[in-house]
């Protein structure tokens, strides 16, 4: 595929890879907004000595790296259409949200702070980007604001570290992160910041909330087997269902489609991408992306 018809794409999935406790560097799935193109990954990786973020055809061919620039680049997120990227960076010695075609080009810079800002997240109806900082108290909250970086929003308030904004389908809740009730959970809140629940209550952590494509049950990422494993949980009904069960760290999870998740893990030996099928609960790896390479979360073209 040309450089010039990645511009067009417009389908994308992205996976996330963890920084500190609370994050992911990214994996993105990619179709064409004005003509058929293959759908394409968006991934972090750290093969050439710094994690930057990649692009690639489902199989893992055609890899094209996007930043190509000599700091860590992570957190990837596609706009709803497809034609860009919004992303962190610590190309300034400090960690900033900036937004970048899909072909490389148009690198614009959305925040100049001396906060830290990570865990950029664009809604679905393309109106928001929702992301941590800590940008007023020294401490992690959810912030949103406009694509064009305007309009900023404070959506959480607490002494408690609140991180890891993931949006629901129709873009009216935002799932995250948050240790106020002494340990890290999943909670819910409307997209103005109100109405905060508390999905999850176990005294080990949960985190990496995830929606399904169609808004009724969350992925994430839970230690209450003694290590990192991933459930599901069914919002109506609150049934939470183990999705994996090995004693490898697995993390970072994100919908290829309804009954598909990739996930992040380290049972092959070294961090990689890996499958895992809703309906047999079989997992897969996906060796042709290679190791060292980040996680996803999945958007669907139209």
């Amino acid at each position: 595929m040309s450089l010039a018809l990645r511009g067009f794409c417009g389908w994308n999935l992205v996976f996330w890879t963890r920084l500190l406790w609370a994050g992911s560097l990214g994996l993105a799935l990619s179709a064409c907004a004005t003509e058929t193109l293959e759908s394409r990954l968006a991934y972090g990786s750290s093969r050439d000595g710094n994690w930057e973020i990649y692009t690639s055809r489902l199989d893992g061919s055609d890899q094209f790296n996007l930043t190509r620039y000599p700091a860590l680049d992570h957190f990837p997120s596609w706009s709803p259409d497809g034609q860009r990227l919004v992303f962190a960076s610590t190309r300034t010695h400090n960690s900033e949200l900036y937004l970048i075609d899909r072909d490389g080009s148009n690198l614009t810079r959305l925040t100049q702070q001396r906060e830290i800002d990570r865990q950029p997240a664009w809604s679905p109806d393309g109106k928001r980007i929702a992301f941590t900082s800590d940008l007023q108290d020294k401490n992690d909250e959810i912030y949103s604001f406009t694509p064009e970086g305007k309009d900023l929003k404070r959506l959480t308030q607490h002494d408690a570290l609140d991180n890891q904004p993931a949006w629901s389908p129709d873009s009216q809740k935002l799932a995250f992160v948050s240790n106020r009730d002494g340990n890290l959970e999943v909670y819910l809140m409307k997209a103005n910041g109100q109405n905060p629940q508390r999905l999850t209550q176990h005294p080990a952590a949960d985190s990496s909330p995830v929606w399904s494509p169609d808004g009724l049950s969350l992925a994430f990422v839970s230690e209450r087997a003694g290590n990192a494993e991933l459930f599901l949980l069914t919002l109506a009904s609150g049934e939470m269902r183990r999705l994996t069960q090995d004693p490898a760290w697995d993390g970072e999870p994100a919908w290829l489609d309804g009954q598909t998740l990739l996930f992040s893990s380290l049972r092959s030996g070294e961090k990689a991408i890996w499958q895992l099928s809703l309906g047999d609960l079989q997992v897969k790896l996906r060796k042709e992306l290679g190791s060292s390479v980040g996680p996803a979360v999945v958007w669907k073209g139209k």
